[in-house]
């Protein structure tokens, strides 16, 4: 079974479930996909929002997320408890950031690429707003009649 790799919680949850499956780690490392806490400029609360980004970022939060969530800590000094550390990714050292302004840039050529090649479909029918004639029509295909009209139908 392979779980989505890009979410190391859910991977943890479904080790947890079935002590059948373990994490594979490629060489090259997995993406790390972090959740960021920010304190907005006009924000009339800004030190509340500190207040509550140091709370969740402090070593007894951070245990706690570990244990509960299964989300690898970002404070260093967190140890996993152990009925946990098989669930959680602890190798920070094979986490890899990825480039987000380098993916923004490369991010239409990419999305062009995979509808040509794999959806096998020309950009400017993106259900998202391609480019040209027919821009944001949708590309899904019609929804299959629901049981009750089904039954009208029968009758």
């Amino acid at each position: 079974m392979v779980a989505a790799a890009q979410y190391s919680i859910r991977i943890g949850h479904v080790m947890k479930g079935n002590p059948n499956i373990a994490r594979a780690t490629p060489k090259e490392g997995v993406v790390a996909t972090p959740y960021d806490l920010c304190v907005t400029k006009a924000s009339p609360n800004q030190d509340v929002s500190r207040r509550y980004i140091n709370f969740a970022l402090s070593p007894k939060i951070q245990e706690s997320l570990a244990a509960n969530l299964l989300a690898t800590p970002v404070h260093r000094s967190v140890k996993v408890p152990p009925a946990a550390q098989r669930l959680v990714m602890t190798d920070t050292s094979r986490l890899v950031f990825i480039d987000e302004d380098h993916v923004a840039a490369q991010q239409k050529e990419w999305v062009d690429r995979w509808v040509r090649e794999v959806q096998g479909l020309s950009p400017c029918r993106l259900p998202f707003g391609g480019r040209g004639q027919g821009e944001g029509q949708s590309v899904r295909p019609p929804h299959p009649p629901s049981p009750s009209h089904r039954r009208k139908k029968e009758r």
